[in-house]
């Protein structure tokens, strides 16, 4: 399923009710979920919302309240990543201070330092693999060594759900892909820029009940021109 938020006060008011009684909990979560419009639609991703809560519910073997419980969660865990990863990369932080940040979301938000993450270029259809305590704290220092200025941020009109996978009795994988746009600067000037879809592939564990980030795959790499077009002709 693709989806598309109006961010102003989503967030927020999701947390809220979060810790209300279950009726308030459905009416925010359907009105929540009436500002959501379908996207991109790529080939891998779910198109509908009641479809993918359905799925849900059959994959997992719960009621509707759990799936949409588990749909809110995985929601705040992408949005959370994405602001640690946006930091990391954009911020002019003491590398020192950083680095303590790398080592808060390898153990918050991944299953281990060596979870692989893919990195791209536009200039080629080669993919790298590295591990993601390599992966951020080269994102982490990019601005210091190798450009002046970095801007990294995820586009908030875009958040793909793929099928969830049972892998046994208590673990479940699923695919929430988003876009990633990278301009890097010499001085005043551009040096590179791009925008990546890349797909989380994430780790749900029902006994201890905790996401999980398995991998960070590629899916495509496009420059921003070409991404300039794509959300113009989805929107």
């Amino acid at each position: 399923m693709t989806i598309k938020f109006n961010k102003n006060k989503t967030y927020t008011l999701l947390y809220q009710l979060h810790k209300m009684k279950i009726m308030l909990y459905f009416l925010i979560v359907f009105c929540v979920f009436n500002n959501v419009l379908i996207s991109f639609g790529y080939a891998e991703d779910l198109h509908d919302l009641n479809t993918f809560i359905n799925h849900v519910r059959y994959q997992m073997r719960c009621g509707r309240e759990q799936a949409l419980d588990l749909i809110y969660r995985i929601t705040m865990f992408t949005e959370a990543i994405q602001t640690e990863i946006e930091y990391l990369a954009s911020s002019n932080d003491n590398l020192d201070i950083k680095n303590q940040k790398v080592n808060y979301v390898i153990n918050r938000f991944f299953e281990s330092r060596s979870s692989i993450v893919q990195v791209s270029s536009k200039y080629s259809s080669k993919l790298t693999n590295w591990a993601v305590d390599t992966y951020l704290r080269r994102i982490a220092k990019m601005n210091r060594y190798k450009y002046t200025k970095v801007e990294l941020e995820f586009d908030q009109s875009y958040l793909g759900y793929g099928a969830i996978e049972k892998i046994n009795s208590h673990n479940y994988e699923v695919s929430v892909s988003m876009w990633q746009i990278f301009k890097a600067y010499y001085g005043d000037n551009i040096a590179y820029q791009d925008a990546t879809r890349k797909k989380f592939r994430l780790n749900i564990n029902t006994i201890n009940d905790e996401i999980r980030i398995n991998q960070v795959a590629v899916a495509e790499t496009v420059d921003l021109e070409r991404f300039g077009r794509i959300i113009k002709s989805n929107f």
